[in-house]
């Protein structure tokens, strides 16, 4: 019984790493379909499929007023929920704390900010968090992953003519920053 079950979490895993192979391929392929998308909406939505998620892990997600941007919805809904599931993933001690936040980088540009309370080893990675399949050595979470959610989330924002860096605010967490031209054109 015990080789089934190591079986099946082999599957299972392996399941895992060829969606979250396909997800980054996808992220490259065809062209945008940009729209006006209100962000609150679109965090709504991530937040409803990551309820269970959320629930289990006693999260407190919370937001500033977001704006309405032209952007691929699909994108960047898998964009907030890779950098939201990080974030429980390489929780601290106490229950996750994530706050989303926007801000005007410039009359071109808005600065979108996702901020935890969690370890902050993936901000101290820096620029390697990004490396397809690196993966940051500290989590509460026993599911490890792929280590291609960050990559991910840059191929998305670049793709949306963006740049996204990892900070590691002072009182400890990561806080991941990343920006999205105001007016993005269609391809």
């Amino acid at each position: 019984l015990d080789w089934i079950n190591s079986i099946q979490g082999e599957i299972t895993r392996m399941s895992s790493f060829i969606q979250s192979l396909l997800a980054y391929g996808r992220v490259e392929s065809g062209e945008l379909k940009l729209e006006d998308c209100d962000f609150a909406e679109i965090l709504k939505s991530v937040k409803q499929h990551l309820k269970a998620d959320l629930e289990a892990n006693h999260v407190q997600l919370t937001a500033d007023p977001l704006p309405a941007v032209r952007v691929d919805p699909m994108l960047i809904s898998q964009l907030f929920q890779n950098l939201i599931e990080n974030s429980i993933k390489y929780r601290g001690e106490a229950p996750p704390h994530i706050h989303v936040s926007a801000v005007h980088a410039d009359e071109k540009t808005w600065r979108f900010a996702v901020q935890d309370n969690g370890s902050g080893s993936r901000a101290q990675e820096g620029e390697r968090s990004f490396t397809p399949f690196f993966q940051a050595s500290t989590g509460k979470s026993p599911a490890k992953g792929v280590g291609l959610g960050l990559a991910t989330c840059r191929r998305i924002v670049e793709r949306h003519g963006g740049h996204i860096e990892p900070m590691a605010p002072q009182d400890g967490g990561a806080t991941f920053s990343f920006t999205i031209p105001a007016a993005n054109k269609t391809e």
